[in-house]
């Protein structure tokens, strides 16, 4: 699971004077067109929203948006004066992905900052590592390491996301490999290739000595990029939805007869206790510090909290209650759906969440028992729709 992120510090700002792109240039389709406008599927037109939801002690990034949760803002990422969010200066353009080449590849809020992945303008230059703060983006890495996986399956040169950070090193993986970057972008340890067998990860962990967990639907393994050794820690009885570490134990989805249920096990695959059964979904989140999980639940309608050291379960929100909801700006009486990302703020003890509302997407943040429910709905009127030739 992603660790949540401390104080990211001072970076020396380093302008972007290299690997750049050239685009098109774009205008503004007039909303009195909008019926008009040909459909994305036959243009150019392209309007897409970075997937990552990613939040740190105040502020919450979804792609193009960033939240003040202190203030109850939200408003575009982009923060240049006077900018109209419809060109390749704009930070929430950039974020969208307009155009395609422009593609962000993962990104992780850290202190008002955020740190995202951008290809260069050739495949064969690399990807980079920058951070946008303030209204500046400033370039901090670029990755030109690519294995034999990564030149046949992808054709690319230097692809990775950023995993996590523990505010002082942000660890990253590339396609087959795994690496460690400090937070002004000195490489801190050379890219680990992974081992043949272990097959493709869903998800990695930082663990207590240092170690990345890393595991696949099949097995566990521990990475440790200081000592450069890949250790299989367990094989599962059978496939594992969703493998994720906590505190010393592995938690997965199990297929049992009646469904699927909630699992825990010890790194040796042993001691197996069955958490919650009839678990209906693979989703689920780690409080940090609290010995808690969160889990959706009746079609992603419901957050429910379970305690691990009591297994006892407690309804954090139901989507479908709409009236404890403070709607700042925006539209009143938003119909809420379906629960997607979700995301822990400890210094603001707040769970932050990403919910289907309309036909858009809308952030909600509640305290960690549900306390104050806070709907941002503003950003309902902030849409970003541009044309490239």
């Amino acid at each position: 699971m992603r660790k949540n992120f401390l104080a990211f510090g001072l970076l020396s700002a380093l302008l972007l004077t290299s690997c750049s792109a050239t685009y098109g240039e774009y205008i503004e389709i007039p909303e009195e067109a909008a019926e008009d406008a040909p459909s994305p599927a036959d243009t150019d037109v392209r309007v897409r929203q970075v997937n990552d939801f990613t939040a740190d002690g105040r502020y919450i990034y979804t792609g193009i948006y960033k939240i003040d949760t202190v203030n109850k803002t939200a408003d575009f990422l982009c923060s240049i004066p006077g900018c109209a969010h419809n060109t390749t200066s704009c930070e929430s353009v950039m974020m969208s992905g307009i155009p395609g080449g422009a593609a962000i590849s993962g990104c992780i809020a850290c202190g008002g900052g955020l740190l995202s992945v951008r290809p260069c303008a050739e495949q064969k230059d690399g990807c980079r590592l920058v951070l946008s703060e303030n209204g500046e983006v400033a370039e901090l890495y670029l990755n030109t390491y690519t294995d034999d996986y990564e030149k046949e399956i992808y054709g690319t040169v230097g692809g990775f996301s950023p995993l996590f950070t523990d505010g002082e090193t942000l660890y990253c993986s590339g396609p087959d490999y795994w690496f460690s970057l400090s937070l002004d972008g000195k490489l801190l340890s050379e890219p680990l290739e992974k081992p043949e067998e272990m097959g493709l990860s869903s998800s990695t962990a930082l663990m207590e000595d240092g170690r990345l967990f890393s595991s696949s639907m099949s097995s566990a393994w521990a990475v440790d990029l200081k000592a450069r050794s890949v250790t299989k820690l367990c094989d599962f009885r059978q496939n594992a939805r969703s493998p994720a570490y906590f505190n010393g134990r592995i938690y997965c989805v199990m297929k049992n007869d009646s469904g699927y249920s909630l699992q825990s096990c010890d790194l040796n695959g042993e001691d197996i206790r069955v958490l919650i059964e009839n678990f209906g979904d693979t989703n689920f989140y780690f409080l940090d510090g609290k010995n808690k999980l969160l889990y959706l639940a009746d079609n992603n309608t419901k957050l429910y909290a379970f305690d691990l050291s009591t297994n006892e379960k407690t309804l954090i929100l139901d989507t479908a209650d709409r009236d404890k909801f403070t709607l700042c700006g925006g539209t009143d009486n938003v119909e809420l759906y379906g629960i997607g990302s979700v995301e822990y703020l400890p210094n603001m003890e707040l769970i932050a969440l990403r919910v289907s509302a309309d036909g858009e997407d809308v952030v909600i943040t509640l305290g960690t028992n549900g306390e104050e429910p806070t709907c941002y709905t503003d950003i309902f009127d902030k849409k970003i729709t541009t044309v490239y030739e």
